[in-house]
């Protein structure tokens, strides 16, 4: 007993208790702190380093009984100790931590338990069936497989858990069982053949940063022969397109090339176009719009149109021709200006082309500037041929004759530290049918089941407040002059029949408010619907506050009475010494 009431045991307790906090604290910066509970706080060693120290304290008094008065601050402080450790305790057990989201103007009861989550099935029409799940697993940063889960049944229908991700995100794959008759290829272009692979359906174009690929299908033998037997046209011979400018009811057309070097008038109007720059393959980059390669693959135009009412600046792409003023004059409506691209410049082709014929077999061809490059041999799937640019190799890696995309769930590894999307993997069964899908928390899914619609859900469970809360308003402040973001408050109203009636209180981010033994603090805003924004509040439930707060206080006045105590005896063994020492 005395070895574990002993000063140099606390003093070990109190170190690795140190080293474990600022560990944590380290961690919490770089990962979340939920993360961080998840990792230390609420792991078992770090409650058993706490159970120790409440061992060590309780052993430090027995060890001093029986108690005398020299004993009274010593006694406080330690049992102070213990009811600190009780308080948390009691919160541990007893205690709430939920978030509720409402939008303005919308009055909620409820609210969702953070560490309760929770699985329910329910028919289109019908009782939903729930299970509440262990947050240790469901609530945790690791991946399980085959989860310990209480089991779920509706009626004959049963529920089962075949996986965990602790975050995740919507993904998507290809698969080859479409009931109607759709192709699809997966190309590759990259040094090895293999890598950065794209899936096409026919008719489709997949992009690359050194060139593009289209994949073209035929139904008679004779198509094929002409698309093989096709050369395009030179890029460089081809037209760039034109400006057509409209004013007053008369039509006037200029070509590109004849307005690049300087302004050429229109007609009698008094108005001049001159086409400042033109980018074959535009993009936006760093420096503003920029130009990505010399095929025409998204043409633009900047015009400067000069007239009565001075000069303006207009722009143009291929794809949305119609152009408006960019900065500077008037922005005169009555004159409008359209950009008219060539025939090979709005539809331009691809640099490589896969033609599969009414026999399945694939054919490969390279369209270039100078001409055009044709693979006299048949293209295989899996085989890799080398392309005019250096060091990549193209291929056909798969190809579908029934595809189509299939929704599905893929793991974010790392965890992201914000705003992560647990997931469960369900199996669902009725007699001797069965299916499987994914789940997102917070994101129901709909489903058929021998004939029955179903909805599933994972998300955590609900509790209600006992009152009602309804938005009247959120604010979001900025800084003066700025979009930049400086707080946002929500003025909610609580309609308590308990208490009187209704109270106007506002949440803000260092202001919370208190109802009912619930604290609201302002979490976050969700903003992804502008006109619906959405105000987060975290919901808490502290009963072991109070006996954590007394703890702390009975503690300070044990300290003071100790450091009192302590005072007097050196007072008095100083005046035992001095009358000692003095004359006889």
């Amino acid at each position: 007993m005395k070895m574990l009431g002993s000063m140099w045991f606390a003093a070990v307790l109190l170190v690795l208790l140190l080293v474990a906090m600022a560990c944590a604290t380290v961690f919490e910066s770089a990962h979340g702190a939920e993360h961080a509970l998840a990792a230390f706080y609420h792991t078992w060693w770090f409650e058993t380093l706490l159970a120790l120290v409440a061992v060590n304290v309780t052993a430090a008094m027995i060890v001093r009984f029986p108690f005398s008065n020299r004993h009274i601050g010593f006694l406080v402080t330690h049992l102070s100790i213990l009811t600190i450790f009780a308080g948390a305790l009691v919160t541990k057990h007893y205690g709430i931590d939920g978030r509720v989201g409402i939008v303005e103007g919308e009055t909620v009861d409820s609210f969702s338990v953070l560490d309760r989550p929770t699985l329910t099935v329910a028919p289109r029409h019908g009782p939903p069936s729930t299970v509440l799940l262990d947050g240790s697993i469901f609530n945790g940063f690791k991946a399980v497989t085959d989860p310990e889960a209480p089991e779920l049944t509706m009626g004959d229908v049963r529920a089962d858990i075949l996986a965990y991700l602790p975050d995740s995100q919507p993904g998507r794959r290809m698969v080859n069982d479409n009931p109607r008759e759709r192709t699809a290829i997966k190309m590759s272009l990259s040094e090895s053949g293999l890598d950065d692979a794209k899936w096409v359906f026919a008719d489709e174009v997949a992009r690359w940063q050194a060139a593009s690929a289209v994949f073209r299908t035929v139904s008679t033998a004779e198509e094929l022969e002409t698309l093989l037997n096709e050369v395009p046209a030179e890029p460089s011979s081809a037209s760039k397109g034109s400006v057509k400018i409209e004013y007053e009811g008369a039509t006037f057309e200029r070509a590109i090339e004849e307005c690049m070097d300087k302004p050429v008038a229109v007609g009698e109007t008094g108005y001049t176009v001159r086409v400042k720059r033109y980018l074959p393959h535009a993009k936006v980059g760093p420096g503003g719009i920029e130009n990505a390669s010399p095929q025409p693959h998204n043409p633009y135009i900047d015009v400067e149109l000069a007239g009565p009412d001075g000069i303006e600046q207009r722009h143009g792409f291929a794809r949305f021709p119609e152009m408006g003023s960019v900065h500077g004059g008037t922005g005169n409506e009555a004159v409008k200006l359209t950009f008219i691209a060539s025939g090979a410049a709005a539809a331009p082709r691809a640099q490589i082309e896969v033609l599969s014929g009414p026999d399945g077999v694939m054919h490969l061809r390279f369209n270039l500037q100078t001409g055009t490059e044709r693979i006299d041999k048949k293209l295989g799937v899996g085989e890799s041929v080398k392309t005019p640019w250096s060091n990549l190799r193209f291929s056909v890696l798969q190809r579908y004759d029934q595809a189509r995309w299939e929704d599905e769930i893929e793991p974010v590894d790392p965890v992201r530290k914000d705003a992560r999307m647990p997931a469960v993997h369900v199996r669902l069964s009725k007699g001797d049918e069965s299916t499987e899908i994914w789940v997102q928390k917070h994101m129901p899914r709909s489903m058929m089941l021998g004939g029955i619609p179903l909805n599933i859900q994972f998300t955590s469970q609900t509790m209600p407040l006992g009152f009602k809360i309804k938005l009247d308003r959120f604010h979001l402040g900025m800084y003066p002059g700025t979009r930049r973001k400086r707080s946002f408050e929500s003025v909610i109203r609580i309609i308590d029949p308990r208490v009187g009636g209704e109270q106007n209180r506002v949440i803000s981010m260092n202001r919370p408010t208190t109802h009912q033994g619930y604290t609201f603090f302002q979490e976050r805003y969700d903003d992804r619907n502008p006109k619906a924004v959405a105000t987060i509040l975290s919901v808490s439930r502290d009963p072991g506050k109070l006996i954590v707060f007394a703890g702390y206080i009975f503690m300070a006045i044990g300290m003071v009475w100790v450091f009192i105590q302590r005072a007097r005896g050196r007072r008095s063994a100083l005046s035992t010494m001095v009358g000692d020492d003095g004359p006889a």
